[in-house]
């Protein structure tokens, strides 16, 4: 498992309402955000990618998905640097990948809620 809802149990006070919703707006910004990231990369649209990235690493945080945090400041940082943009292209698959899994995690989730 990619994600842990320890930090949004905490949040909500384990309001199982609260909790889905804010499932469901990650489901909803996460799946928008990984085509943005995509497309910037492809379009070499550096900015765009770097804000995508940004607000994923927020997202990311509420739904305990530590794993990719790291390749997530990389991605902000080559573009904010224009530095190692070759390695973009291995560190927007690793995301998008890890944000894949907890969209399948979080959907499972969210039905049990």
């Amino acid at each position: 498992m990619v994600t842990n809802l320890d930090f949004l149990t905490q949040f909500t006070k384990g309001d199982k309402a609260k909790m889905k919703k804010y499932i469901e707006m990650y489901l909803d910004t996460s799946k928008q955000k990984m085509e943005v990231m995509k497309n910037a990369l492809q379009n070499k649209e550096y900015e765009t990618l770097k804000v995508a990235a940004h607000t994923m690493k927020s997202q990311a945080r509420y739904m305990g998905i530590t794993s990719v945090e790291a390749d997530i400041v990389s991605v902000e940082h080559s573009c904010n640097e224009q530095n190692n943009l070759d390695q973009l292209p291995t560190l927007v698959e690793k995301v998008n990948s890890v944000l894949s899994q907890s969209i399948t995690e979080l959907s499972e989730k969210i039905n049990s809620l």
